[in-house]
């Protein structure tokens, strides 16, 4: 059963609005809530009141500056010069260059003007909320959830294929987390057989730390670490979002990527998920059944209040032969696709007869390549060049750093 998302929490953008009067302040609180991203807690004080209250732990500081001319640029100055202080958006009256050049002098991360507009306005809390992010996520790894509300178009064999491209082409430290957990199939698509699965990390009295995480996972032959789901069907009501929660901070702590198979069941479980995710990653294929479940997921985020996930549309198993296009699905969903994967039957069935996985059973097909570029589009990097020969592709796994990457 869902519940509904809290208007605050760790995550949310904290603002701070500073102005002379509780009308102006009331309108700049108006318009701050009307922005959808990304999720803000708002508090005011007037221009007359110390800095320090309130503006300690604030990430953005809205200061509407005085109409004199010139305007006191000193306060914005002060707080803008403050050590780890927050992004201070300067709040106009007059346009003029003068003006607009003197607040950017003093400091102001940006410029906006009355009566603020709310695109602008989103547009640089985003900006600023993307950079927080960032920094409070340096040294950790980055989560991507792969959902659809339609079974059988490939979520799974998706999941383990881009773990492998992310671990073997970009030399990525990989965790996959099997979070269908009745299906419980992402072991077999890896070639996996888990002696121990999430289950062993249902006791609560025990603390979750690496040691304990890393007890658990199994790893594959290409260095894929897998948290399997529970081996009986019954044991999966007995997974609940107060471990899986834990367990994805400890697993991006651990790992470079995390790719969580979050099958097409929507739960407690997979809502926390997708909070926790850099990325969702929507799966579908070229059917109209397909489309309309697409629409009912979007709106299931919308009343979750999960306004911050924008999906993003991987069209699997395409086909150039099929009725519906990649331009119609696009239309359809008023969203571009960010990748597509091949149709590519010879390539799985090679995969299959040889027990073998996609890079090895088949490397060159349409099929690994577009695997690949997805893998590489998702960090922001181009294919490493390793050699697949023995002798070299034994020296990245065991090199130095990836001797690292659960210790």
């Amino acid at each position: 059963m869902f519940t509904q998302r809290r208007e605050s929490g760790a995550g949310s953008l904290k603002v701070l609005i500073i102005g002379p009067t509780g009308e102006t302040r009331g309108a700049m609180r108006g318009v701050l809530g009307e922005v959808l991203e990304p999720e803000i807690v708002v508090e005011e004080i007037a221009s007359d009141q110390p800095l320090a209250r309130g503006s300690a732990d604030a990430d953005v500081v809205m200061m509407l500056l005085d109409s004199g001319n010139p305007p006191n640029f000193e306060p914005l100055q002060r707080l803008a010069q403050a050590e780890a202080g927050p992004k201070v958006l300067a709040v106009l009256q007059d346009g003029s260059p003068e003006i607009i050049r003197g607040a950017l002098r003093a400091g102001a991360h940006e410029v906006l003007f009355l009566p603020l507009n709310r695109l602008d306005l989103s547009r640089a809390l985003l900006k600023i909320d993307e950079t927080r992010r960032g920094v409070l996520r340096q040294g950790m790894g980055l989560i991507f959830s792969l959902v659809s509300a339609s079974g059988g178009v490939g979520v799974t064999t998706l999941t383990a294929n881009l773990a492998l491209a992310l671990q073997v082409r970009t030399g990525k430290r990989v965790g996959v987390v099997d979070l269908d957990l009745q299906a419980g199939d992402l072991s077999t698509a890896l070639n996996l057989e888990p002696v121990k699965t999430i289950m062993d990390l249902a006791d609560v009295k025990q603390k979750l730390d690496s040691i304990r995480l890393e007890s658990v996972l199994t790893k594959g032959p290409a260095g894929v670490y897998l948290l399997a789901a529970p081996k009986r069907v019954e044991e999966s009501e007995l997974v609940s979002s107060g471990l899986v929660v834990p367990v994805l901070d400890v697993m991006r702590q651990l790992f470079d990527v995390v790719l969580i198979d979050c099958g097409r069941y929507m739960s407690e479980n997979t809502a926390a998920a997708w909070e926790r995710s850099d990325q969702l990653l929507y799966v579908i294929d070229q059917s109209l059944g397909a489309l309309r479940r697409t629409w009912r997921v979007l709106e299931l985020l919308k009343r979750l209040g999960l306004n911050h996930i924008a999906p993003r549309f991987v069209v699997n198993r395409y086909s150039g032969r099929e009725l519906i296009s990649e331009a119609q699905i696009a239309q359809t969903l008023a969203r571009p696709i960010f990748a597509k994967i091949p149709r590519d039957d010879r390539s799985l069935k090679a995969v299959l007869i040889q027990g073998r996985d996609l890079f090895k059973a088949a490397p060159k097909s349409a099929l690994a390549k577009s695997v690949e570029l997805l893998a590489c589009k998702l960090v922001g990097d181009r294919p490493e060049k390793q050699s697949l020969r023995r002798g070299g592709f034994l020296k990245m796994l065991f090199s130095p750093q990836r001797a690292g990457a659960t210790g």
